[in-house]
């Protein structure tokens, strides 16, 4: 996929990553469990460099299977 905008609406045990395309149009919304390597799986189907907007919480929950690999828990 190429030309889209990645939204990334975070939850305790899920995200939710709505995909938007150029003219701001709504293409599909997929949630993900937050199991190892499933958000990197995930977001590995897009461009390197397609934008990734992560909302911003007051209270972020640890999430497993980072992007980095590194578990901070």
């Amino acid at each position: 996929m190429s030309h889209y905008r990645v939204d990334c609406d975070a939850h305790k045990h899920c995200s939710l990553f709505p995909v938007l395309d150029d003219q701001g149009s709504l293409q599909e919304e997929k949630r993900v469990d937050h199991e190892p390597g499933a958000i990197q799986e995930y977001l590995s189907q897009f461009q390197e460099g397609t934008p990734v907007a992560l909302e911003s919480v007051g209270n972020w929950y640890p999430r497993k299977g980072r992007r980095d690999g590194v578990d901070r828990r």
